[in-house]
């Protein structure tokens, strides 16, 4: 987007949140907590459908949010603190 913004599936070890940054600055759609192990695979899915957008955890929608900020974008993946491995990395347009 222009001014930077997105929205982003955010897991820490201990919650799972969706948030949106718009203008530079970010707002949580919604969170859970969650329990995770570092030293465990985990398959994280950020699905977008019109205004919808739903978080999954290892299969499990655990998230859920609706906003018409953005309708459109590019797909990134990125890292805050440590070392993670990506791998079948899928990015679709219906």
């Amino acid at each position: 987007q222009s001014d930077g913004g997105c929205y982003q599936l955010v897991i820490t070890s201990s919650a799972l949140t969706l948030e949106r940054s718009s203008g530079g600055v970010w707002e949580e759609l919604d969170s859970v907590p969650v329990t995770i192990d570092y030293g465990t695979p985990h398959v994280l899915v950020l699905r977008l459908r019109g205004n919808r957008l739903s978080g999954y955890l290892d299969g499990v929608r655990r998230l859920v949010a609706e906003d018409d900020t953005y309708t459109s974008g590019r797909a990134a993946l990125k890292t805050g603190q440590g070392q993670a491995r990506f791998d079948n990395v899928i990015v679709r347009s219906r």
